[in-house]
């Protein structure tokens, strides 16, 4: 099969949306910005090229993501509008989202020249912890854990709105046609131990993969050893108390420090220490952050 050239698609229909320019891309995939002639709209086009499919579970991979995020509406969950195949490729069309991957946010504020603000500022911070938690407590809710929650698949738009994206490796105990639970998935950095370990997850994989990603907003870094994805892996999975190389409380940022029995609780290596869902990580987020207005910080 030809190797796919993703300059071909700029002018091209996929569906009902005319292909703009693209925006961005991954291992595999690419994503476009597109236009919606009929509803008159931008839209996010996410395509995967026949040529750099590998084995039939990335196909069942793509279109389960589609069918996972159609059942889901929640205002921060990025919606879907359709999806579909060519010769060449798969594709599905989602709702654009103007802004920024949290994870580009966050490296942008690491070059500011003034080092106080190279951290982001609080009120954003509880803003997309409150946000991303409501979506993850809904999508739980309907017995789907996301297994690849990180800041590159957490949207933030123009308005501050934030958007969790990326349902690729997402696990429904409803679909039977699902990437099992017992295979190791996910971003080695932000995984669980037990997801590290390929034992079965509950929602508490994505508590912890949401800690790591707060942690990340706070600091600006996640200090850790210097080594391989598959060596990350294994430390998370045998040893994984060993995975930073700092205690919390010295990663935080001084004027963040309150943020520390949080995140102790989030990223406990021991699942039964962890906050039991997101309902729970998000009570003691709004519970915090009332503390704080109320002291005036």
């Amino acid at each position: 099969m030809t190797q796919f050239d993703s300059s071909s698609l700029i002018g091209a229909s996929l569906g009902d949306a005319k292909i703009l320019q693209e925006t961005g891309r991954g291992h595999k995939g690419y994503v476009y910005l597109g236009f919606q002639a009929t509803l008159k709209r931008q839209v996010a086009v996410k395509v995967l090229p026949k040529s750099a499919v590998s084995s039939q579970s990335e196909v069942c991979a793509f279109v389960d993501e589609a069918r996972t995020i159609a059942g889901l509406v929640h205002p921060s969950i990025v919606p879907i509008y359709n999806v579909g195949e060519t010769d060449v490729l798969f594709y599905q069309i989602l709702q654009f989202v103007k802004g920024e991957n949290l994870n580009s946010i966050i490296e942008k504020r690491k070059k500011h020249p003034i080092a106080q603000k190279r951290v982001l500022p609080l009120n954003d911070i509880f803003n997309i912890c409150e946000q991303i938690l409501d979506a993850l407590k809904y999508a739980h809710d309907e017995d789907i854990i996301h297994r690849d929650i990180k800041p590159s698949n957490i949207l933030v738009d123009e308005d501050g709105r934030s958007y969790l994206c990326d349902f690729g490796i997402a696990y429904s105990k409803n679909d039977v046609n699902a990437l099992g639970m017992n295979v190791i998935l996910g971003s080695p950095v932000y995984i669980s131990p037990e997801q590290a370990r390929g034992d079965a997850l509950d929602a508490r994989a994505d508590i912890y993969s949401m800690g790591m990603t707060m942690l990340k907003m706070i600091s600006g870094d996640i200090p850790r050893k210097d080594e391989s994805p598959e060596d990350v892996v294994r430390r998370k999975a045998h040893n994984p108390d060993s995975f930073f190389i700092l205690p919390i409380e010295e990663i935080i940022p001084p004027d963040y420090d309150f943020f520390a029995p949080i995140l102790r609780k989030s990223l406990s290596s021991d699942k039964e220490k962890r906050y039991f869902n997101a309902k729970e990580f998000l009570y003691d987020i709004k519970k915090l952050r009332g503390e704080l207005n109320d002291s005036g910080i």
